[in-house]
């Protein structure tokens, strides 16, 4: 009967494992697959303020103040304000590099020269990201004197 017990034991013990190991995991990158649409959906909705934006730690925010960004499917960037209309675009991307799923992401701006803009052209690295709200930086890991911006659903 304990010969019968022993083998009941290690078959359920067997079954158990095989069963675990062929459970399906999400690897990282289908987790940044999933974040990136996440990020260019929210972005898609509604308009959007710059609430920081810090160079080389400076706090140069004001120079955004007025303005509502709104970000379109098709990778266009529309900056408004009350006396000015600038167009830019914007794509996010996975760069496989990273050792989380936020570091592989990349939020892309460009528009163009024009004067205050110029300064948000380029690869920024996603510090964090909410349906509301994202905070991007110039450096990976976003370490001091990083340029920082953030922006904020209105």
């Amino acid at each position: 009967m304990k010969q019968v017990n022993k083998f009941i034991i290690v078959l359920w013990l067997l079954i158990l494992g095989i069963g675990f190991s062929s459970c399906k995991k999400t690897s990282d990158s289908d987790q940044t697959t999933i974040i990136q649409t996440q990020i260019t959906n929210n972005m898609q909705v509604g308009t959007w303020r710059i609430t920081l934006y810090s160079a080389s730690g400076e706090d140069k925010t004001v120079q955004f103040d007025g303005y509502s960004f709104q970000f379109a499917k098709e990778g266009d960037i529309t900056a408004v304000s009350a006396n000015d209309n600038v167009l830019g675009s914007w794509y996010t991307m996975d760069t496989n590099t990273g050792t989380n799923v936020l570091d592989d992401l990349i939020f892309a701006l460009q528009f163009g020269t024009v004067n205050k803009f110029e300064d948000l052209n380029g690869a920024w690295y996603i510090g964090s990201q909410s349906a509301t709200k994202i905070e991007l930086n110039k450096a990976a890991g976003g370490g001091e004197g990083s340029d920082l911006v953030t922006f904020e659903q209105n």
